[in-house]
């Protein structure tokens, strides 16, 4: 079928989902236990923007998947996936300012759990 994703790539997706989370966590502990000096090092907003750094990779990953539909369709349009999401009647144009809110209140939440 045009456009369905193989068993090879799905798999690939799933551990590096799972190994991400893994990473997550053990980065997370590792960070709660640095000392300087002898001194815990307690910087939330720096650690915070560490994870947010760590996360932006995955629009860079977007961003590159999105360009080669581009490179290998002509627009993102006309994929078979966008085609099929079209013909079902799915929304398929976001206002990406909807983002906006969740970023925040996950820059807020993460910054108050340290």
């Amino acid at each position: 079928m045009e456009g369905s994703i193989s068993n090879i790539r799905l798999i690939t997706l799933i551990v590096l989902m799972l190994a991400a989370s893994s990473s997550h966590g053990i980065i997370l502990k590792f960070m709660d236990t640095v000392e300087v000096d002898g001194e815990p090092f307690e910087h939330p907003f720096f650690q915070t923007l560490a994870m947010f750094i760590g996360n932006s990779f995955c629009m860079l990953i977007y961003l590159y998947i999105k360009r080669q539909s581009i490179q290998k369709y002509g627009s993102i349009e006309e994929s078979p996936t966008m085609r099929r999401a079209i013909a079902s009647g799915l929304k398929t144009k976001i206002n990406p300012a909807i983002f906006v809110i969740p970023m925040l209140i996950d820059a807020a939440s993460s910054t108050m759990f340290y």
